[in-house]
């Protein structure tokens, strides 16, 4: 099994601010759901940071997110 990324999801009712803020260290938004959004750098782009207000698949927002080459292995 291989770790691809690693990305830190941040709580916050203050989503589009976020953006403009990360955007002036050159993040660019790569999805928007309007509940949760995702920056990435575009010189690297698992550099991620995710935004949500909440979380319409689970009672709490969680605090990272990790990718994996294979789920099912994991």
């Amino acid at each position: 099994m291989s770790v691809r990324r690693v990305m830190p999801d941040i709580a916050s009712e203050a989503v589009e601010e976020s953006r403009d803020f990360y955007g002036l260290l050159g993040f660019e938004e790569v999805m928007n759901h309007g509940w949760v959004v995702t920056l990435a750098s575009p010189e690297n782009p698992t550099a991620q940071v995710t935004f949500m207000t909440h979380d319409k698949t689970a009672p709490v927002v969680p605090d990272m997110s990790v990718e994996v080459d294979d789920v099912d292995a994991v």
